[in-house]
């Protein structure tokens, strides 16, 4: 950042100049393109791995929008999948079934995956935007505590003595922008270890209520047997 009194290169996150001690003022570069539903869920999606810049408040609700609604449409989809799956297995076409209810599992908790991801991205973002700290995303992931965090969301932008306004990158957020294509396949590659987990999880917690139910069962019929 250029000093405007002497010239002198400060570093982006510079409050005052090195050279003079002048006040620096944050430059905010101002887009013609209003806001919208198309432009800011786009957004959402090519920043889902930034946290060091700033979001409007009008940006991150029409993202919000458009995010959940693209998740509703996968959903719809994930749905209609997994009722052909059954289908194939009525008339016995079992591994036609499996696969298909494979690829719609994996497909939901990508979609899961990437919507939590943009919002929390886009959380840290709007909280800088507002003159907060990006750790204050991680409300919206408390119970009771998202409230607030909606509350946050809602304020308007704050550009006078906000230090959050200097954009940042870390050096392996610029690597990961780098490469193209690096960002889909993280994503895609965390939605599948994600489901990967899910399945195994929900696997395990059917199988601990059957043998509960069973128990259960068992404990019944034997208190019926002797009379109890």
């Amino acid at each position: 950042m250029d000093c405007k009194k002497c010239g002198a290169k400060n570093p982006e996150n510079s409050n005052f100049c090195n050279n003079c001690g002048l006040a620096l003022e944050v430059e905010v570069v101002v887009s013609d393109n209003k806001p919208n539903l198309v432009d800011s869920t786009k957004l959402m999606f090519k920043d889902i791995f930034r946290y060091g810049k700033c979001m409007s408040r009008a940006d991150f609700w029409y993202g919000e929008l458009g995010s959940i609604l693209l998740f509703a449409v996968v959903s719809a989809i994930v749905f209609g999948l997994d009722s052909l799956a059954n289908i194939l297995d009525t008339y016995g076409e079992e591994l036609s079934s499996q696969i298909l209810s494979y690829v719609s599992w994996y497909a939901f908790f990508t979609a899961l995956l990437t919507l939590i991801l943009i919002n929390l991205a886009a959380g840290a973002r709007r909280s800088r935007d507002i003159g907060m700290s990006g750790g204050w995303t991680i409300l919206q992931l408390v119970p009771i505590a998202n409230i607030l965090f909606i509350v946050f969301m809602c304020q308007k932008s704050v550009f006078e003595g906000n230090y959050y306004r200097f954009e940042t990158q870390s050096a392996l957020g610029k690597r990961v922008y780098g490469y193209k294509g690096l960002v889909i396949a993280l994503v895609l590659c965390g939605g599948l270890v994600f489901s990967i987990v899910s399945y195994f999880t929900i696997q395990t917690i059917t199988y601990q209520i059957m043998m509960y139910q069973q128990l259960l069962q068992s404990y019944s019929t034997t208190s019926s047997y002797y009379g109890y």
